[in-house]
């Protein structure tokens, strides 16, 4: 008797689903309380529902235009992505985002990074000897100008976690990167480089925590107060100032948090990823001696520099300015990776850089292929800009 009332009972919900289905977007406007959660990694805009004309039904639009918003609309539809990604991830280890991939001990990679150890992006010696010896140009010519320019290589997930890449990834490997091939080509020019990629491998083993979250796209935030730290003593080297940087509390915790797990967010799992290592979530403070001379700095950077700048702002440099993939401009007074202060394409940024004593171009070593030539479209080009400012040529190298 219980069996067939259990049966029973089931047989009336699996009817009544497709009703609760058509409803419980209704519901949710209504009830603010029952609103989905929305998936990470897409436009959370719904779309409209369309109107029906005679000649979008008669060329098909209105039906392609419907089904898309059914799809999108239908109750639970976030959540049953979800279900269909747990389900294949927890099975069959299998990542339901085409751009996050899925290596030992639950460490996500962006395909990029892993492009870039293997060599699948390598510009050439001579391309990067070229380009390199254009920045010793550029380098020379801002210094006679009281300007110094500083390339800054910031590692990546692949180059920090290599042993944890999925085997298959290496079986076309190729022997030279382009971080390996730009550090030879700037001790050759004698081009005033940071190598924090190189410097986060050997810190690896020993750093009190982890400088790499395995679900995030970034350093930690742990890692990125080594930068900060590292960046103060740089700009202090022999000014005879004491600067530095104090960590007031580490704050571990299991559970990353802000953006050590933005990658993870991508897949849109229900239940978190498990990892076994603490990340430390440090409070600090940055002391500044009153007769440093503080600088006008402007980075040309890739998001790698949004904890950066959002560290060092009004303390370390007189003004800081953050031009986001040589594009979004912020400023001192603006928030990294909120809303951009200005658009380069609206100013005289020539002017503009003209002010700057110091200009940091960072890359990635992801976006290494993009330094000194004309991917404006990409977010890049201020190589090949200054290039063709001071030296009236355009291109700086084929490859």
């Amino acid at each position: 008797m219980k069996v067939k009332r259990f049966l029973y009972i089931l047989l009336l919900i699996v009817l009544c689903f497709p009703l609760v289905q058509t409803y419980y977007p209704l519901a949710q406007k209504l009830f603010p309380t029952f609103k989905d959660k929305e998936l990470s990694g897409f436009e959370n805009n719904p779309q409209a529902k369309p109107s029906l004309t005679l000649n979008e039904w008669l060329d098909g639009d209105y039906q392609t235009k419907m089904q898309r918003w059914l799809n999108d609309s239908c109750g639970f539809h976030n959540d049953f992505i979800r279900l269909r990604n747990q389900i294949f991830f927890s099975l069959y280890r299998i990542s339901p985002n085409e751009n996050v991939i899925v290596g030992k001990s639950n460490c996500l990679y962006s395909p990029g990074y892993i492009e870039s150890i293997n060599g699948y992006n390598y510009l050439g010696e001579d391309s990067i000897y070229r380009k390199t010896e254009v920045i010793k140009m550029l380098s020379d010519t801002l210094a006679k100008r009281g300007q110094r320019l500083i390339i800054m290589f910031a590692p990546g997930k692949g180059s920090f976690f290599p042993e944890l890449v999925p085997q298959q990834y290496f079986k076309h490997a190729q022997p030279k990167t382009n971080h390996a091939t730009y550090i030879e080509a700037c001790k050759h020019y004698n081009v005033e480089y940071i190598d924090l990629l190189s410097w986060f491998v050997a810190m690896k083993d020993t750093s009190a925590f982890p400088l790499y979250p395995l679900t995030g796209v970034h350093w930690s935030k742990y890692g990125q107060i080594m930068v900060i730290d590292s960046l103060v003593k740089y700009f202090t080297y022999g000014t005879g100032c004491n600067n530095y940087v104090k960590i007031n509390s580490l704050n571990p915790k299991m559970k990353p948090e802000e953006d050590d797990n933005d990658i993870e967010k991508n897949l849109n799992l229900i239940f978190a990823l498990k990892t076994n290592t603490p990340l430390a979530y440090p409070s600090f403070s940055i002391h500044i001696d009153s007769n440093f001379h503080r600088q006008k700095m402007i980075a040309v950077a890739d998001s790698y520099w949004f904890g950066i700048f959002s560290g060092l702002k009004n303390r370390l440099f007189k003004e800081d300015e953050l031009w986001y993939y040589y594009d979004e401009i912020q400023t001192s007074d603006s928030t990294a990776g909120i809303y951009p202060h200005l658009r380069r394409k609206d100013i005289n940024y020539f002017e503009r850089l003209d002010k700057a004593e110091v200009i940091i171009v960072l890359n990635s070593d992801c976006n290494l292929r993009y330094l000194g030539g004309d991917y404006k479209n990409q977010g890049y080009g201020i190589i090949e800009d200054l290039y063709e400012r001071f030296f009236g040529q355009k291109q700086i190298a084929k490859h």
